[in-house]
C-alpha cells in the first residue's frame, strides 16, 4: 500500500514551526507537507532531514560497507512512505481470529462436585456459541476465599479455612478429569482457576490455573507465585515452573492470576 502526500485542510491554521530559519526553502505544491493543528513540518531540504529548532545533532558511526552488504534485502531496501519504486511491500504477519468465552458466572460456593457440574454446562453453552477457548476466573473451583480480607475474627477465618481446604481439588483429580472429558466432547480449550490441594501433605492449597486442551489433556498448570495480602491465610506460594506458553492451533496461550499482572518479570517468562 502506498500513501500519497497529506493534503492540508483549508480550515486548519497554517502555522510555521517555532524557530524556523528565515532562509529555509518553502514547501511548494510539489513537495508534500505533513500538517497538524500545531505545526507544519516541511520536507527535507538539500538532503537534510528537518530537525526542530533547538534540537541537538548527534554524530553517528557509519556501518562498514561490507557489513551493510550482508544485511537482508528488507533492511537495504526500505520503502519510502511517499513515492517509491515498484518493489513489493514487505510481507505482513498473518492474523488469526478466535473466540474466547470469559465466564461471568458464580460457582456453587465450596461445593466442588456441584461447581464442576455447573462448569461443564457452561463449557457446553460456550462451545455451542462458537467458542474456541473457555476461561474461568481465579479459583473459580470451588470459589474465591473472600473472607481472608474481611474484618472477621481469626477463629472464624480458621474455621472457614478448614472448610476451604476440604473443598479444594487435586490436579489431576476427579473434578479435573470431568472437565477434561467435557472439553474433549465439545472440542474446546479450557482454562480453569482452581484451589489446588497439595497432593502429599494435603495441608496447603494453591491458587492454580489449569490449562486443558480440546483433546481433553492437561497442558499444564500455574500456581500463583505470591498470594496477595490476606490471601496468604488460604494459599501457599507457588513457583515459576508453571510459567509456560502453550501452543494452540489459533494462538499461543498462557495466564497469570490477578495481582500477578502487576508483577513485571512473570509477564516476560
Amino acid at each position: 500500500m502506498r500513501l500519497g502526500p497529506v493534503v492540508a485542510d483549508e480550515h486548519l491554521p497554517q502555522l510555521a514551526p517555532p524557530g524556523r530559519h528565515p532562509d529555509r526553502a518553502e514547501a511548494t505544491s510539489s513537495s508534500p507537507m505533513v500538517q497538524c493543528s500545531k505545526h507544519v513540518i516541511p520536507p527535507a531540504v538539500k538532503g537534510r532531514p528537518h530537525r526542530p529548532a533547538g534540537a541537538r545533532s548527534r554524530s553517528r558511526t557509519r556501518r562498514p560497507a561490507s557489513l551493510s552488504a550482508d544485511l537482508p534485502a528488507a533492511r537495504n531496501h526500505l520503502h519510502p512512505i511517499n513515492g517509491g519504486d515498484d518493489r513489493p511491500p514487505l510481507a505482513s504477519a498473518t492474523v488469526t481470529s478466535f473466540v474466547m468465552a470469559a465466564v461471568q458466572a458464580a460457582p456453587v460456593f465450596l461445593d466442588p462436585a456441584a461447581s464442576t457440574k455447573k462448569a461443564c454446562q457452561l463449557i457446553e453453552d460456550a462451545s455451542a456459541r462458537g467458542a474456541d477457548l473457555v476461561a474461568f476466573s481465579e479459583t473459580w473451583l470451588p470459589g474465591y476465599p473472600r473472607w481472608v480480607n474481611a474484618p472477621v475474627a481469626v477463629a472464624l477465618k480458621r474455621e472457614l479455612g478448614g472448610r476451604y481446604l476440604g473443598a479444594s481439588v487435586s490436579v489431576p483429580g476427579l473434578e479435573i478429569d470431568e472437565i477434561c472429558s467435557t472439553a474433549r466432547r465439545c472440542g474446546v480449550d479450557v482454562v480453569m482457576g482452581v484451589a489446588e490441594i497439595e497432593p502429599i501433605s494435603r495441608g496447603t492449597t494453591y491458587c492454580t490455573l489449569v490449562f486443558i486442551s480440546a483433546d481433553g489433556e492437561v497442558l499444564g498448570k500455574h500456581r500463583k507465585l505470591k498470594p496477595t495480602y490476606g490471601e496468604r491465610f488460604a494459599w501457599g506460594e507457588g513457583d515459576g515452573s508453571g510459567l509456560l506458553v502453550h501452543d494452540r492451533p489459533y494462538a499461543s496461550i498462557s495466564g497469570l492470576n490477578c495481582w500477578e499482572h502487576n508483577m513485571v518479570l512473570p509477564g516476560y517468562a
